[in-house]
């Protein structure tokens, strides 16, 4: 197979920003320990927008839900503490200039930055890490050439197998 054939079968769709209503065919819900320091963390640093706040008892929020694109919804409910170690929750990246969304988030001083950083997988990075120490990370291709090691594993692969 030649080099860039490995490269054209990998497809990524186009996400788009929106605020309708569906049926989530996947989502996080994160505990948090403050839902609108952790609100202002995802809105300001991640780029994520409030598409609904769900009022509880007292009138305080029993729900935050967040959309950053099409299915990359993140749902904040309190009663969450500061954990030590916990999930990574990975989000494409979705054509985003990474490094112009790692400055701006490190200027806010929000949350932990890190990257973008190159894998040795071939994606490119930026990881945060929000208040309540959950890992969010946004992950890209890496557009260089793959190496033929990487390119035969791939060609291995169950991708490529149809199996």
């Amino acid at each position: 197979m030649p080099n860039n054939q490995a490269q054209t079968n990998l497809h990524r769709p186009a996400l788009q920003t929106s605020r309708e209503i569906y049926v989530m065919p996947c989502f996080t819900t994160l505990m948090v320990s403050d839902l609108n320091q952790s609100k202002d963390f995802y809105t300001q640093a991640a780029g994520f927008f409030v598409l609904a706040e769900i009022p509880g008892e007292n009138s305080n929020l029993a729900l935050i839900h967040l959309r950053r694109k099409l299915y990359q919804d993140i749902l904040l409910v309190p009663g969450g503490h500061k954990i030590q170690a916990g999930a990574q929750i990975y989000f494409d990246a979705a054509n985003e200039n990474l490094e112009q969304r790692a400055v701006l988030a490190k200027s806010l001083g929000l949350g932990e930055i890190s990257g973008p950083l190159e894998t040795a997988w071939y994606t490119r990075e930026v990881r945060f890490s929000d208040p309540d120490g959950y890992q969010i990370i946004f992950t890209e291709r890496n557009e260089t050439e793959f190496n033929p090691e990487w390119e035969q594993t791939l060609n291995n692969s169950t991708l490529n197998t149809g199996s």
